[in-house]
């Protein structure tokens, strides 16, 4: 008989991968449309929500599973855990599972858009400082990278708003 607690995280699980799947495919989307715009061309993910469940199945050891962040080795869970792409959709990565790292917030903030091969050496580099001088680094890369997403954010809706407007224009025009 399967108890209450393996049904809820069972529950749980599915809720949390159907929304950062859905996540996957949005941050894809966008960037590969701005690829399309740019000429770069467009790519979208590669892969089902069941495929995407069964690799985090995989990399967790279950459903209840724990593994290490790729950068910093803290152990996340699917409650914890984040996508993060090891060279970033931004910087020309792909959207497949050979790029997808799994990592804990606090690294997948304070990465931005590095590379993940230089984001692990300046961990290294990092922990062989004093903790208020790493603390005060990675506190500045994570507020860095949070102004840049919140710029993003703002220039889509402006771009949005501009095209709404530059559209009533035309049409007015007619």
């Amino acid at each position: 008989m399967v108890n209450n607690r393996s049904c809820n995280f069972h529950t749980l699980f599915q809720r949390l991968t159907a929304q950062r799947y859905q996540n996957l495919v949005r941050r894809v989307s966008r960037v590969a449309g701005n690829r399309a715009l740019g000429g770069l061309g467009a790519s979208a993910v590669p892969f089902t929500l069941s495929d995407y469940r069964e690799w985090l199945k995989t990399i967790l050891g279950g459903e209840q599973g724990t593994c290490p962040c790729e950068y910093c080795g803290s152990y996340v869970t699917i409650e914890t855990t984040v996508n993060d792409h090891r060279l970033p959709l931004s910087r020309g990565g792909s959207s497949g599972f050979e790029n997808l790292a799994i990592s804990c917030a606090r690294c997948n903030n304070q990465k931005g858009a590095m590379s993940g091969p230089a984001f692990r050496d300046l961990m290294r580099l990092l922990n062989s400082w004093q903790y208020a001088d790493r603390h005060d680094v990675l506190h500045r890369l994570e507020t860095a990278t949070r102004l840049a997403i919140d710029e993003q954010r703002h220039r889509a809706i402006d771009a949005k708003h501009n095209s709404v407007r530059y559209q009533r224009h035309f049409e007015q025009r007619l």
